[in-house]
């Protein structure tokens, strides 16, 4: 991220309850914004993961 600029975040992210074997399907999609200093927690579940797509504000 270049610093200064402001970015609109869309996450994809494992529920709090997913699992591989028994929950697979339990994630949920996040939108924030999100600058070159901000701190982002994800959680991963058992044979989980994450994608994260950025977009410059304009």
């Amino acid at each position: 991220m270049e610093e200064g600029k402001t970015y609109t975040a869309t996450v994809n992210k494992d529920e709090a309850d997913a699992h591989w074997d028994e929950n697979p399907q339990a994630y949920e999609i996040e939108e924030m914004e999100l600058t070159s200093t901000s701190d982002l927690k994800v959680k991963l579940a058992p044979g989980g993961g994450f994608a994260i797509s950025l977009m410059a504000v304009k």
